[in-house]
């Protein structure tokens, strides 16, 4: 059995590889280089960072107990994890990648707030 401390853990750590490999999307995009291999080696580790974050929340959720109805505050996450997930192909089919950067700017303390104080 995993413990807490694990899962949350690999909770952080695979968080930051998805900022990480979000923000050199955008970075290599405002550049003109975001194409060949280093394009398909940042969507990996998106795409690896992406699928452990919702794993090792759920991880989190179950050492937690809260197996049975989910709080508010999960729902605002797992919208946040969409969008996270999403924003590969929304920097790539908009003009200018500045807004998604923006949001992600926005969001990534908004979710560490819903994770340590658990509003509602």
């Amino acid at each position: 059995m995993i413990s807490y401390s694990a899962y949350k853990v690999a909770h952080i750590s695979c968080f930051v590889y998805l900022m990480v490999s979000v923000f050199s999307i955008c970075i290599l995009q405002m550049n003109a280089l975001y194409e060949g291999q280093r394009r398909k080696n940042l969507l990996r580790l998106h795409g690896f960072a992406s699928a452990f974050v919702l794993v090792s929340g759920f991880g989190l959720l179950a050492r937690l107990g809260m197996t049975h109805g989910l709080p508010t505050w999960i729902y605002f996450k797992l919208a946040a994890w969409v969008f996270f997930s999403m924003s590969p192909a929304l920097i790539k089919k908009t003009i200018s990648p500045k807004p998604v950067l923006g949001s992600v700017l926005f969001l990534f303390p908004f979710m560490a707030f819903l994770a340590i104080y658990k509003p509602f």
